[in-house]
């Protein structure tokens, strides 16, 4: 008798209290559906030249990763499908990587070949594809095989290589940080529908898109590198079906599901003491999403050379600009001189420039549905565009609640003299500009403002955005937030959730009491959080393996 016993749906897998159904497609013929109850490794599953590195282990199946072996371990189950569903449950016993490989027949090979992999480690999950033609296959395994038997390191591929598209390469598509602990049984359901992949780990996703997958499936396999042992149980693979609306799924899997973390920085100088040494942290740092500055410091941008490193630290990263909309910034390019500075501004200053922020000297109010400071802001997107960076991250966007205030009190959706509208319109439509502006360069640009949920209630905001920033929810510093705030920015971010876009929360506490309510919190409101310092020079901690080296 097994010693786990689960109930099987259609189309969904009940187990530990989850729930993991398909996103995009629909299930359907069943191929395999193995639970390994004999004591036999069953006729469904072959151990190909792994044969003494598979057993049945407790009514499961167990691979280990043997000392000498010259390949990592590997069997298949043999299907014929086009379109695949893969359900199965999975306990790392010890550290160790296993991998998924969806096979297919490719024309230009004649046969059969590997068409994408998903990976999974206690730590993370990841897609990539294999790319490139048979001869080259051939002659990079035996590069390979020659580089092992000299004790050699495997040597990287070139520029040259990599934009050869016969050069055989493993192309890694997208990656996230997640927690699989070792010892533990946790629930992975994968779709492969065309070139589309989304994978899920106990409820977390991971959604890419290949070039090569939408082809003939005629083996699943399983592999094995690392110290091991695996266990696998209660494998169902069947075919699938698209979904009607699975298409509006995919563009929303896309904005959130990769995102399990990220970084804001915006004094890359304080940060670190050259531009080179910066763009080597950040490219090491393991952050899905990153928010720096426009510039690395005031007489040095970042080139897009420096962005594309940083971007090739991590598969599917996003490194987005640092734009403020509602404020200027007497440091930046566009300021005139003649303007003054610090309280002081004289008669040549613009009629949009208005007082000083006493919380932060520099920078002040503006009217900024002028078009005239438009204009500037506007150069300021093409600029960052042009140097590559994946879109904006909008600050100052509540920047209208300054004009709604009379006293102590605040006037919600007051009207604005000048534009006969609502202040929070001006500031929809500016935003809505500063995106299509961005796009213009980028169409897949990310519009992320800052603040200022109050303007989720207009349909177009929402629309316009890819995700949000929100500061100082739960905390203030090292004070909680009154409840009435808190419990009002999560009701307006629920449209947020509604869509299926992330927010980015940062919070700024320094005391462990703090930082660990923030952690509760931002989870039970599925909000991706960011701790760090109020000046943002530092890392900070975000992700669900930086939190959880926090707890005791």
């Amino acid at each position: 008798m097994k010693l786990r016993t689960l109930a099987f749906l259609v189309g969904a897998i009940v187990a530990r209290g989850a729930d993991l159904q398909p996103l995009i497609t629909t299930t359907g013929k069943t191929l395999v559906a193995e639970d390994f109850s004999a004591a036999e490794i069953p006729a469904t599953f072959r151990t190909l030249e792994s044969a003494a590195s598979f057993s049945i282990v407790e009514g499961a199946l167990e691979a280990v990763s043997r000392a000498g072996q010259e390949r990592s371990t590997h069997g298949a189950f043999m299907v014929k499908a086009h379109d695949l569903t893969i359900a199965f449950s999975v306990k790392f016993i010890a550290p160790g990587s296993l991998f998924i490989g969806v096979d297919g027949y490719k024309e230009e090979f004649k046969g059969n070949t590997h068409l994408v992999r998903f990976s999974l480690t206690p730590e993370r999950m990841a897609w990539d594809e294999h790319r490139g033609g048979p001869e080259s296959k051939h002659a990079v395994g035996e590069a390979m095989k020659a580089a092992r038997k000299a004790k050699q390191p495997v040597p990287n591929a070139t520029a040259e290589q990599l934009a050869d598209p016969s050069f055989f390469h493993i192309e890694d598509l997208t990656s996230r940080e997640i927690v699989c602990a070792a010892g533990e049984w946790h629930d992975v359901l994968l779709e492969v529908s065309g070139n589309e992949l989304v994978a899920q780990v106990d409820g977390e996703k991971l959604r890419a898109t290949a070039t090569v997958a939408d082809a003939m499936k005629n083996r699943i396999g399983l592999g094995l590198t690392g110290r091991g042992p695996v266990l696998i149980d209660r494998v169902r693979i069947s075919e699938n079906a698209r979904r009607a609306d699975g298409e509006k799924a995919l563009p929303s899997l896309r904005a959130d599901d990769a995102l399990a973390s990220f970084a804001y920085i915006l004094q890359a100088d304080s940060f670190a003491k050259t531009k080179a040494a910066a763009v080597e942290r950040l490219a090491a740092c393991g952050r899905d999403w990153m928010v720096l500055d426009a510039v690395f410091s005031s007489g040095e941008p970042w080139a897009r050379a420096d962005l594309d490193a940083i971007c090739a630290g991590q598969p599917g990263r996003k490194v987005v600009a640092y734009i403020s909309i509602g404020e200027a910034e007497d440091y930046r390019p566009y300021w005139r001189t003649e303007w003054g500075t610090r309280k002081n501004l004289t008669r040549a200053a613009p009629v949009w420039l208005g007082a000083e922020n006493p919380a932060w000297k520099g920078n002040y109010r503006v009217k900024y549905w002028r078009p005239e400071w438009q204009a500037l802001i506007l150069a300021t997107v093409d600029d960052a565009m042009a140097c590559g960076f994946d879109g904006v991250y909008l600050d100052i966007v509540d920047g209208f609640e300054t004009f709604e205030q009379e006293g102590r009190e605040f006037i919600d959706d007051r009207v604005n003299p000048e534009s006969k509208q609502t202040y929070r319109r001006d500031m929809v439509d500016w935003v809505k500009a500063v995106a299509a502006r961005a796009r213009k360069t980028q169409p897949a640009a990310l519009v992320i403002p800052q603040n200022g949920s109050q303007l989720l209630a207009h349909a177009d905001f929402l629309e316009a955005i890819s995700a949000m920033g929100i500061e100082d929810l739960f905390t203030e510093g090292d004070k909680l937030q009154p409840r009435s705030h808190t419990s009002e920015v999560l009701d307006h971010l629920q449209k947020m959730s509604a869509v299926r876009k992330p927010v980015l929360l940062i919070e700024y506490p320094k005391s462990d009491a703090r930082k660990e309510s923030a952690r509760i919190q931002a989870k039970a409101n599925a909000l991706t959080l960011l701790i760090t310092d109020r000046q943002l020079k530092t890392m900070g901690e975000s992700g669900p393996l930086e939190s959880t080296k926090h707890r005791p």
